[in-house]
């Protein structure tokens, strides 16, 4: 435990960027870690959650494929287009709570891309809006799973851990991964949507946070 609290402060302290109006004390509970998740009553009641998949309330279905730089969108009525990415490898995807804005993964860079949703379904503005922390030298995030808290916070799954940016895309810290295994799945559950679950392998970790996540309804469903 005592080396996980001293790898997270690295990271921390190597990222000079780091948002200091929503610093890591406002969102993780001081003495708690991972643990994992057999130990937390209903781990796999989750909460709403992006993907490779993800669906406005309006209806219109966003999606990544494995070797395709590009998002497809069907439309309501089933219309299917694609969105040219500049982005070497697209990966996890979520919209913001009120389906203004897409959020786009990047697992081969250090940048989440974010785009306008219009009312047509259609994506626009897009920039790389969200900075991921990487160590010297590397290039590759290997970012997938996205979450946002009730409080407009971003949290990606990265080859490094859980990275938590505020709202202007900045860096708030780093969860360092507990285990050896990528992390291939991220909720937040109950008790109260403040744990945070991860997918490491076979096994899940929890993790209780101050932060809240948002309460799924049935428009927020993953498709």
């Amino acid at each position: 435990m005592k080396i996980r609290l001293a790898l997270l402060m690295l990271v921390l302290c190597s990222c000079p960027a780091a948002a200091q109006d929503m610093p890591l004390s406002q969102i993780i509970k001081e003495g708690e870690g991972w643990r994992l998740a057999a130990t937390i009553a209903n781990p796999l009641h989750l909460s709403r959650i992006g993907g490779y998949m993800v669906r406005t309330r309006s209806g219109y279905v966003y999606s990544t494929h494995q070797g395709h730089k590009v998002v497809f969108v069907t439309s309501p009525d089933g219309q299917r287009s694609k969105v040219e990415l500049p982005v070497a490898e697209p990966t996890g995807l979520i919209l913001t709570p009120e389906d203004e804005r897409l959020v786009v993964a990047d697992a081969a860079g250090k940048s989440l891309w974010s785009f306008r949703v219009e009312n047509n379904g259609t994506l626009t503005g897009g920039e790389p809006y969200y900075a991921l922390f990487l160590r010297r030298g590397e290039t590759r995030s290997e970012a997938r799973m996205l979450d946002f808290d009730t409080a407009g916070r971003l949290y990606v799954a990265t080859k490094e851990g859980v990275q938590i940016l505020d709202p202007t895309g900045r860096l708030c810290g780093v969860l360092v991964n507990p285990s050896n295994e990528p992390i291939d799945q991220m909720r937040f559950g109950n008790p109260n949507w403040q744990q945070l679950l991860i997918r490491c392998g076979a096994s899940w970790y929890s993790r209780p946070l101050l932060a809240k996540g948002p309460v799924e309804t049935e428009t927020s469903k993953k498709p």
